[in-house]
């Protein structure tokens, strides 16, 4: 017979792996229902001084299907605390990373990549536009998997 702590050690494994299934399994609508879902914390320096990236789904440009799980999201993605200067549209493609992109304007975007690549540096022209690569990678593993 089992002890009653290694019984609730055990549901409780049971619960995590559960949600952890349900939230890789968010349809369209689920995720258009989230506001503000972080995807990134990253420390500055030592101290407690860090950025946090936030990002708020605001339509599903294409869905599959059968799954009725998103495959190209259109969110408002931005940066807040000690370098908070992003601000911006960003459009993830879950089959294609490589066309994803930070929306500028009606008319110009920047790659994912190429916004990853500007330099991190507040007086840089570019900042405004650099998304920090764990904020990318979080953006993909929260909407995408």
């Amino acid at each position: 017979m089992l002890s009653t702590t290694k019984s609730l050690a055990i549901i409780f494994v049971g619960l995590m792996l559960g949600q952890t299934a349900n939230a890789k399994a968010m349809t369209s609508q689920e995720i258009l229902k989230l506001k503000d879902v972080i995807i990134y914390e990253e420390p500055v320096t030592e101290t407690e001084k860090t950025t946090d990236w936030y990002a708020t789904p605001i339509s599903v440009m294409a869905e599959n299907a059968k799954t009725r799980r998103p495959e190209a999201i259109f969110f408002f993605v931005e940066s807040t605390g000690y370098y908070g200067a992003f601000a911006n549209h960003v459009q993830i493609n879950c089959l294609n990373p490589s066309e994803s992109f930070v929306k500028i304007d009606n008319n110009k975007n920047i790659s994912l990549k190429t916004s990853m690549a500007f330099e991190e540096n507040p007086y840089d022209k570019n900042f405004e536009y650099r998304m920090d690569r764990k904020a990318v990678e979080g953006i993909f593993a929260k909407f995408c998997k």
